[in-house]
């Protein structure tokens, strides 16, 4: 992410073959760090549209839709429910779900994807506060 100065990444795979990933971004200071997350923030506002482009373009049915489902202090859940148009996502039916944290001088990123081809329980997002919240104790901890 532009302005950090560390970035460490773990990836994680579910019984379902579902990718997973946590992210840790170190910035100089608290400011840059929300700046960074403000970034992030206005970027996903526009992600239902981008997304739409990026179908249209790619010729599979325009029906991204994106919501947020949580918000703490400096924290926010998104969900995409789309098709995937291919390149850097997965093609076909699924739901894409992105949780952000800033705290102090770092910001956590987790993201994981529900893929129609893989079907496993769908994530309940009435939960989506409380992982926000488990991420702003993880990154306390750094």
């Amino acid at each position: 992410m532009a302005g950090s100065t560390l970035w460490q990444q773990q990836g994680y795979l579910s019984s379902a073959r579902n990718a997973a990933g946590q992210q840790l971004f170190l910035f100089p200071d608290a400011a840059t760090a929300k700046g960074a997350y403000d970034h992030l923030v206005a970027d996903m506002s526009r992600c239902q549209s981008a997304s739409r482009d990026v179908q249209a373009r790619e010729g599979v049915p325009q029906d991204a839709v994106l919501s947020v489902t949580a918000t703490i202090t400096e924290g926010t859940a998104w969900s995409r429910r789309w098709t995937g148009a291919g390149g850097m996502t997965a093609g076909g039916v699924q739901t894409n779900h992105l949780y952000a944290v800033h705290q102090g001088d770092h910001l956590v990123l987790f993201q994981f994807d529900e893929l129609a081809e893989r079907p496993a329980p769908p994530h309940d997002t009435s939960t989506d506060a409380a992982l926000l919240g488990a991420l702003a104790d993880l990154g306390a901890q750094n």
